[in-house]
């Protein structure tokens, strides 16, 4: 069994690696690159799902893991009373200068903080935000048993997933789930024989669809809206076989297949977006 010695090997290498590319999600939402696309779609979506619930002007919200503060920031616009919290100084610091600039630092509160140990009372806040997290958690049970503690009765919550089956996994041998097995396998046998060198970058978690909402359920959250966004990058054998632009044009006609409710397509995304309620 995990104990809490794994867990702090854990957190420290996902800390660390975030730590060294926070310039790099301060930068996400300017630039044209596909996966820079995937972040933006994810962002956007979650602001529909929340626009469309019609909160009342200064309702708590929370923002685990706020990055740089994007979605702080917008949340802000949108007559929030924002508190954000990330595991890093660095982001927090960010969100800071960033909130200063778009001239709502007044409406944010920028802390650190960990969605696992959240240093807030009971039924605090009528929404919670959290995307890019679920993928680096030690334990997503007990950061959605902390979520839904600070959640009112009837809170929202919108969470995002990296899929498991997302479309590029199933079109490329390479990185098939089922053959994942196999491929751990092979890489420790060449580990072994001093052929192979583990990459640092800590390894995110991915869940299928039907798994996270299962976890929600379990954590009395019940899903209301959930879709997934983004197509790509379109590999095979780890290699991709479209340049970007062209892969860029792919995704989006997949994406309004997707957004139409055609079948496969529709859960084939990279990005799993979920809104949940409270129960």
């Amino acid at each position: 069994m995990a104990g809490k010695s794994d867990y702090s090997k854990s957190q420290k290498s996902v800390d660390e690696w975030h730590r060294r590319n926070s310039l790099f999600w301060n930068d996400i939402y300017k630039r044209k690159d596909l996966y820079a696309f995937f972040i933006q779609q994810r962002h956007l979506t979650a602001l529909n799902y929340i626009k469309d619930l019609s909160f009342p002007e200064g309702t708590n919200a929370l923002e685990v893991g706020c990055g740089a503060g994007f979605m702080a920031i917008a949340l802000a616009k949108a007559g929030f009373t924002v508190t954000a919290i990330d595991s890093l100084r660095e982001m927090i610091t960010l969100s800071q200068q960033n909130a200063r600039d778009a001239g709502v630092d007044n409406k944010i509160d920028a802390v650190l903080g960990d969605v696992c140990e959240l240093a807030f009372q009971d039924q605090s806040f009528g929404l919670v935000v959290a995307l890019g997290v679920t993928p680096w958690l030690f334990s997503l049970r007990k950061a959605l048993v902390e979520i839904v503690r600070v959640l009112v009765p009837g809170g929202y919550v919108v969470l995002q997933a990296s899929n498991l089956y997302h479309l590029n996994p199933i079109l490329d041998p390479l990185l098939t789930p089922a053959f994942e097995p196999i491929r751990k396998s092979v890489k420790h046998g060449l580990e072994i024989a001093g052929l192979y060198k583990p990459s640092k970058k800590p390894e995110p978690h991915y869940f299928s669809p039907k798994n996270f909402k299962l976890h929600l359920r379990e954590a009395n959250l019940e899903d209301v809206r959930d879709k997934t966004v983004g197509f790509g990058p379109f590999t095979l054998l780890g290699r991709r076989v479209l340049p970007d632009w062209m892969a860029y044009r792919v995704h989006q006609k997949l994406q309004q297949y997707a957004d139409s409710g055609f079948p496969i397509l529709r859960m084939t995304g990279f990005e799993y977006m979920v809104l949940a309620k409270k129960m």
